[in-house]
């Protein structure tokens, strides 16, 4: 967009800039922050040990106010427990795979023991799709989603999204391959990941991740998004751009070929 010489905008507005309410910081989203204690340095109770990986410094910001953060990228997976059709987890761990850099979700875990929570699918969401696959994407506090590798991901040359994307994939490999592999990790929750892999038949030419994206352009309104009593109405869609305001990009990933085509989020792409 910039060399087209058109005006644009990277991360959120703050919600004074068009009088409306969800555009900035949001202090609460519950889908995607922990209730949980977790240490964040690397040696408990010691600050100057730093913190570990994947945690960013700072509060987070003040709600409502803009910054230059977007939404979060990672890979829609299609997966499958059909056995002659799955590539287990130990084929696809990253070259430079360290245990150590799951830490924080390894304390995550241990935090929802200790509270007495159940650890089923609080680590990726997985929806059934034709032909014994899914649609798995982020879901909750640690999961696919890798946050904040992708902020400089708009604005960025050739060279550096690659190293981005490539960064994205192997965090993900990574988290899979610690799921199922490491000690820390309850025995039950090993076999429950185990029981599923990446589909051997899907996006064979990119290592069996996802491949193919689509954009959109338009700005959502969230005004548009709202019923008649205030409230964000379910499934609303309707995008319709703001007199001078810069376009907004929606990227949608399809996740499989041969599961029907489902259109999925905001996703970085593998090349």
């Amino acid at each position: 967009m910039a060399k087209a010489g058109v005006t644009y905008h990277v991360g959120r507005e703050a919600d004074a800039e068009y009088n409306e309410t969800l555009d900035g910081i949001r202090a609460k989203t519950p889908m995607h922050q922990s209730p949980w204690t977790s240490i964040p340095t690397s040696k408990p109770g010691d600050p100057a040990s730093g913190l570990l990986p994947f945690i960013q410094p700072g509060d987070g910001g003040q709600p409502g106010a803009g910054d230059k953060c977007v939404q979060a990228y990672n890979f829609r997976l299609c997966m499958t427990r059909t056995k002659e059709n799955l590539v287990p987890w130990t084929e696809i761990k990253p070259a430079d795979y360290e245990e150590k850099r799951y830490e924080l979700l390894a304390r995550f875990i241990e935090a929802m023991a200790r509270a007495g929570q159940p650890l089923n699918g609080h680590f990726y969401g997985a929806d059934a799709m034709p032909n014994d696959k899914t649609d798995t994407n982020n879901a909750g506090a640690f999961s696919t989603d890798f946050i904040g590798e992708n902020y400089a991901y708009p604005d960025a040359d050739y060279a550096t999204r690659e190293r981005i994307t490539r960064a994205h994939a192997d965090y993900i490999k990574g988290m899979l391959y610690f799921l199922s592999t490491s000690d820390r990790v309850p025995q039950a929750v090993r076999d429950r990941v185990n029981a599923w892999g990446l589909a051997r038949d899907e996006f064979t030419a990119t290592g069996n991740l996802t491949a193919a994206n689509v954009c959109a352009r338009g700005e959502a309104d969230d005004l548009r998004l709202r019923d008649d009593r205030g409230r964000f109405a379910a499934g609303s869609a309707r995008r319709r751009p703001r007199s001078g305001s810069a376009p907004t990009i929606w990227t949608r990933t399809i996740a499989s070929a041969s599961s029907r085509a489902a259109w999925c989020g905001m996703k970085a792409t593998w090349k």
